[in-house]
């Protein structure tokens, strides 16, 4: 991907309403995008046959649901977020840890559209935030990361997002807060995805921490190659078993 860097008066074209003094500099990358994830999870509900339902175990083959109930087949694919490490019957254990983080979506009013045209990024005061347009109208500024096992909205996450964010974009406090959510997010032991075959018919792809949504088509890629038997090697850093003390076998199946 291209990445200029701009000066602040070369970013201000870009984006009018940052603020004065967000720095000498910055960097545009044109060809950035951003993907909605309510509005992909409502296509993807659309489009495929979901069934919404609570597995408590899983096996190479095999997967059973809270009801009892058992389905079958040559390969399952645990793929599901932080309840992964709660399910029975893995042959290792996924070092799942939940990393909270708080989001928050506001309203432009009509007399700011377009507040912004590009998703702006930056640090302030060493933190990390971002706030990313929608086409209806609102903004989407995240996200901070926390450990503090607290499931709730933290009132201080909101209050640093909205600072760090107004810190950027000035007009950020004359806008209508609409919503604030936190969840969270599958985190392992160094931040990388579990990823791999874990036995016979039985594949592992979760722990993607910050980036379930951006990665998914990566993921689902790999996913095709580990079926097809020719997984490219350096997959293999991501193994779900790299944590496992048990020297488990995850080569093919022949």
């Amino acid at each position: 991907m291209p990445v200029d860097r701009l000066s602040l008066a070369e970013l201000r074209r870009q984006e009018p309403l940052l603020a004065a003094h967000v720095g000498p500099f910055g960097y545009f990358a044109s060809g950035d995008h951003q993907v909605d994830p309510r509005k992909l999870a409502q296509a993807l509900i659309e489009r495929l046959d979901i069934q919404r339902t609570a597995a408590v175990a899983v096996a190479p083959g095999m997967v059973q649901l809270a009801d009892g109930n058992q389905f079958f087949a040559d390969e399952v694919i645990v793929a599901n977020g932080l309840a992964a490490g709660t399910l029975l019957g893995l042959p290792v254990p996924l070092p799942l840890r939940p990393v909270h983080g708080d989001i928050l979506r506001l309203g432009v009013p009509q007399a700011l559209r377009p507040l912004l045209t590009h998703t702006v990024r930056g640090l302030v005061h060493g933190s990390a935030v971002y706030l990313v347009p929608r086409d209806d109208g609102t903004v989407v500024i995240g996200a901070t990361q926390r450990e503090d096992q607290q499931t709730g909205i933290s009132a201080g996450g909101v209050y640093q997002l909205l600072r760090d964010a107004q810190a950027l974009v000035p007009a950020v406090a004359e806008l209508e807060l609409l919503e604030s959510t936190a969840r969270a997010r599958p985190g392992t032991p160094d931040n990388s995805p579990l990823l791999g075959r874990v036995s016979a018919g039985l594949i592992v792809a979760t722990g993607m921490f910050r980036h379930a949504v951006l990665l998914t088509p990566a993921i689902a890629k790999i996913c095709l190659e580990i079926l097809a038997g020719a997984p490219d090697p350096q997959w293999d850093q991501f193994a779900a078993t790299r944590f496992s003390t048990e020297g488990l076998s995850t080569k093919e199946p022949r």
